[in-house]
């Protein structure tokens, strides 16, 4: 699990998201496959019908769709916290160095002016 790395607790990875898979007692989109291929060399090829393959593979999009959605989550603090480091460096720099930061600020300045005029 990620960490912020400001406060160094753990980033939860399902903050804010709800698990609504509609048929969660569906089997894995997998067992159904694996059950089709054994009822192939059965006499009992009617155990496994479309109606539950569905089923599975319904539950199997839902599972992979909260999965990218907890992943996003995840990714977004982890980008969050990054600014957040990489803006407290630029202010510490900033706050230790005054005035090579005015003397950048301003020959960025000028050089933006110089730039527009043209």
């Amino acid at each position: 699990m990620a960490n912020d790395e400001n406060t160094g607790e753990p980033i939860s990875l399902n903050k804010g998201h709800k698990t609504n898979t509609p048929e969660a007692d569906a089997p894995l989109v997998d067992e159904v496959l694996d059950a089709t291929a054994i009822a192939e060399f059965s006499t009992e090829a009617d155990d496994v019908e479309i109606s539950e393959q569905l089923a599975a593979m319904q539950s199997e999009v839902y599972r992979i769709r909260e999965s990218v959605f907890l992943i996003g989550d995840g990714a977004k603090h982890i980008v969050q916290a990054k600014v957040r480091t990489v803006t407290e460096d630029l202010e510490d720099r900033i706050r230790t160095h005054p005035i090579p930061s005015v003397l950048i600020a301003a020959f960025a300045g000028y050089c933006l002016g110089v730039i527009r005029r043209h």
